[in-house]
């Protein structure tokens, strides 16, 4: 995966969506002036059928974002790629940004992050114990965050990854909306953003990586979520390397956590979930 471009870009020409993938522009950023002809493309089966708010669904986003046109129109999805218990973003800065690749690429657990490349020999947990993408319904957020997220052409966190720091629909079960520092380790982020969500009572719909979709309990065993941090009990940012995640040693993953990574060594069966 390219890191500005999100893996149902890369995927359109298996979508039947070729043309869509010719338009894009690789040696430019995703939101270059140059790639608008192909973030306006409505791509109806990354629409939700519950997710009403999203069918045909455009914004003009307008020249203040990245593009320097006046009509920069963007189109939405209702799902997001697994990129595992967390999301570990490069640093910013250009230099900085190519310096801590590397670390953070190391520091992903999931099937996708970063300019993944993961084949189907490195998922050790299981094609079917592993989660590949989830519904991100995108009519759960405000009327001020709608034009902003789930952008359907982007690679962030937030567009069309999501990791499970959080239980399938964290919205119904937390108050406080904003996650804390989590959000590129300095900003607050909603957690609807990056988690799973759906419209469908009592849980999501995932696909795992050997094609089956799984519907997921609210209720599924996940870890603890400290409320004075926001994040999960036992989990940090390092202190010395930015953006890297790290885990106190005891600290238990749920069953939640662990369909989320590609080579953690757990075995489930569909009766835990």
């Amino acid at each position: 995966m390219w890191v500005d471009a999100s893996v149902f870009l890369v995927l359109s020409q298996y979508l039947e969506q070729t043309p869509i993938f010719n338009t894009w522009n690789t040696n430019l950023g995703i939101y270059a002036d140059a790639n608008t002809t192909l973030t306006a493309v409505g791509i109806s089966s990354l629409w939700c059928p519950s997710d009403d708010k999203i069918v045909g669904k455009l914004t003009d986003i307008g020249p203040t974002y990245f593009g320097g046109l006046p009509n920069f129109r963007v189109a939405y999805t209702s799902y997001a790629a697994c990129t595992g218990t967390w999301y570990s973003w490069p640093v910013r800065g250009a230099d900085e940004r190519v310096t801590s690749m590397p670390i953070t690429q190391l520091n992903s657990k999931g099937v996708y992050y970063n300019r993944s490349s993961t084949r189907i020999a490195d998922i050790l947990d299981g094609t079917s114990n592993t989660i590949a993408f989830s519904e991100h319904a995108y009519g759960l957020l405000s009327v001020d965050d709608l034009p902003w997220w789930n952008h359907w052409f982007a690679g962030d966190f937030g567009d069309t990854m999501f990791d499970t720091m959080y239980p399938p629909n964290p919205h119904r079960r937390y108050q406080n909306v904003y996650a804390g520092t989590y959000y590129d380790c300095t900003n607050g982020v909603a957690l609807t953003f990056g988690s799973t969500s759906s419209f469908h009572p009592g849980g999501v719909n995932v696909a795992m990586v050997d094609g089956s979709v799984r519907f997921l309990k609210d209720t599924i065993d996940s870890w603890r979520v400290d409320p004075a941090t926001t994040v999960a009990q036992g989990v940090s940012v390092s202190s010395t390397t930015p953006c890297v995640w790290q885990i106190a040693l005891g600290t238990k993953f749920g069953v939640y956590q662990s369909l989320s990574t590609r080579n953690g060594g757990e075995v489930f069966s569909s009766a835990d979930y």
